[in-house]
């Protein structure tokens, strides 16, 4: 059976990311935007939810989409400011 990996990116502000979090068998990792670079190769499915800051504006552009695998799903639930959409 094939195992879909889902990266989930959260920037939360000023919040502390728990490690209490209950996980779901199909989740593999949730990573903060300073470990994306790390993830975002190997995800299946790269999940943004974040709130828009000067921190997160165009935190997803052109380099972030190069690394991405082929055939991988980006699904944005966030502001679209965070994303340079002419990349």
């Amino acid at each position: 059976m094939r195992r879909t990996m889902i990266v989930v990116l959260l920037l939360l502000s000023g919040a502390v990311l728990s490690a209490h979090i209950p996980m779901t068998p199909f989740i593999e990792r949730i990573v903060k935007p300073d470990q994306l670079d790390e993830v975002i190769g190997e995800a299946d499915v790269l999940f943004v939810a974040a709130p828009h800051t000067e921190r997160s504006h165009h935190m997803i552009g052109p380099a972030q989409f190069a690394r991405m695998k082929q055939g991988s799903y980006f699904i944005a639930v966030s502001r679209g400011a965070l994303y340079d959409l002419e990349a």
